[in-house]
């Protein structure tokens, strides 16, 4: 098995979400260690996180460095309260490492 990470859900009055890193070198979008979903019933509940912490399996996507840039000095993505523009655009891209 070649694990690359471990995502963390934290529960408490909303659900976030924490990777553990087992691979060095890997970089997140901007420094964010923490994401909030969207809501509890997204269908990118768990997603979501993925494209945060390990965008480097989306680079493909074109939208990917304008979020990139909208996100770049974050450290905390609440995505209940602010959906970078572009992001939806994501969804469905991410059948090729499910």
């Amino acid at each position: 098995m070649n694990a690359v990470f471990i995502i963390l859900e934290q529960q408490g009055n909303r659900i976030s979400y924490q990777m553990f890193y087992l691979r060095e070198g890997i970089k997140t979008i901007g420094n964010i260690k923490t994401v909030v979903p969207e809501s509890t019933d997204s269908n990118s509940l768990l997603m979501d996180s993925v494209i945060a912490f390990y965008p480097e399996w989306f680079s493909k996507c074109k939208s990917l460095p304008g979020i990139m840039s909208q996100l770049k000095d974050k450290d905390f993505l609440d995505l209940d309260q602010e959906m970078p523009e572009g992001s939806k655009n994501l969804e469905g891209k991410q059948d090729h490492i499910i």
